[in-house]
């Protein structure tokens, strides 16, 4: 009897105990490299340096970066940098096709190849705490505009009848 009051009144003091808010993860990625200096084989660098970052949504090409975030103050040692990108500017994609990260350093041009991103930044979505923009609205992880996505025609998932159009949150 002495072990069933003992866990009446563990159980008692449990929910008496404040419940934590549930805390999102952060919207930001880990981002790892290694810098060595002009030409290749060069040594690695040393000291700080500006690096700007863009993600795209294709391997190559000229399309327009769909994020762009420059950290000024960007610690490098003996060639190693880590950086939180989305810490300057928030990263507010859908996450639901593949992207490629560029680096570029101080004033010079995007290094190539394009990086592919790997699965971790497509938790994001999964977790449905995806940012979107102002006057857009997160459906299911997916940044939607209930004003004239036929799909989501004013309400997440409420899609207007085949061949009907979405203006001003209503379908036509």
């Amino acid at each position: 009897m002495n072990r069933f009051l003992q866990a009446v009144f563990c159980a008692g003091l449990a929910l008496l105990m404040p419940m934590a808010d549930a805390v999102p993860p952060p919207k930001t990625i880990n981002y790892q490299g290694y810098l060595t200096a002009r030409p290749p084989g060069s040594p690695p660098v040393d000291g700080t340096v500006t690096m700007t970052f863009r993600l795209y949504d294709a391997p190559t090409g000229a399309a327009p970066a769909l994020w762009t975030e420059t950290q000024m103050s960007v610690h490098v040692t003996n060639g190693n940098f880590n950086v939180m990108l989305g810490s300057v500017v928030p990263i507010a994609l859908a996450f639901d096709a593949p992207y490629w990260l560029t680096v570029a350093i101080n004033a010079d041009g995007e290094m190539t190849p394009r990086v592919a991103l790997s699965g971790a930044p497509y938790a994001l979505r999964s977790s449905g705490i995806v940012s979107c923009n102002s006057g857009i609205t997160n459906c299911g992880g997916v940044c939607v505009n209930l004003s004239n996505d036929a799909n989501h025609c004013g309400a997440c998932g409420l899609a207007c009848v085949s061949g009907h159009a979405c203006s001003g949150g209503v379908c036509q």
